[in-house]
């Protein structure tokens, strides 16, 4: 059985209450561990999703908060002589930008604070290697 379907029936047990009125000692004991096992494994998991490009390489935290970062289609990014320019918003990030950071893979990826590719103000933009 996977660790997933278990922490959803522990979960929908905790919820309903199911069985507490008859559930001996042991059981309520064993209920309070699984309680106890679910909420750590959310808060561990949560993080280790949070930040994850497509190709599995995590985005930096001072990018990203949750779902603000993707990678962009081809053609969607521009460079230019001043810059990378986004096509959509005709936003020009300067290659001297701390905002500009080096992608894990051969595609670009944006991050702006809504994680709306039509925001004007990009929060980040990770630039694949030239050699890619």
């Amino acid at each position: 059985m996977s660790p997933w379907f278990i922490l959803i029936d522990v979960a929908c047990v905790m919820v309903t209450g199911e069985g507490e009125r008859f559930a001996k000692p042991q059981e309520q004991e064993m209920r309070a561990i699984r309680y106890k096992i679910l909420i750590i494994a959310l808060l561990f998991a949560a993080p280790a999703f949070a930040h994850d490009a497509p190709l599995g390489w995590a985005y930096g935290a001072e990018c990203c908060s949750m779902t603000d970062c993707w990678q962009e289609k081809d053609g969607a990014i521009q460079e230019t002589p001043n810059g990378y320019r986004v096509v959509l918003t005709g936003e020009l990030i300067g290659y001297g930008d701390t905002r500009i950071k080096p992608s894990k893979d051969q595609f670009f990826h944006r991050c702006t604070a809504t994680a709306d590719p039509r925001a004007r103000l990009s929060i980040c933009l990770y630039v694949p290697p030239r050699s890619l």
